[in-house]
């Protein structure tokens, strides 16, 4: 699914529905590129995400 755009506080907040939750990627260190799903055994949520960096 698309993600819908968000405008907080000149901060671009991404946020991607996947059956009745929503993901964002709002706490940073990584990004949301998709999510899918709708939560159940048979279609369980699936959730790709690009991290920014793999240093700590």
């Amino acid at each position: 699914m698309a993600g819908e755009n968000h405008r907080i506080d000149h901060i671009a907040l991404v946020i991607f529905n996947a059956g009745a939750y929503s993901f964002s990627d709002d706490l940073g260190g990584f990004r949301i590129t998709s999510a899918s799903g709708a939560g159940k055994l048979a279609d369980p949520f699936v959730v790709t995400e690009e991290l920014e960096s793999a240093d700590r």
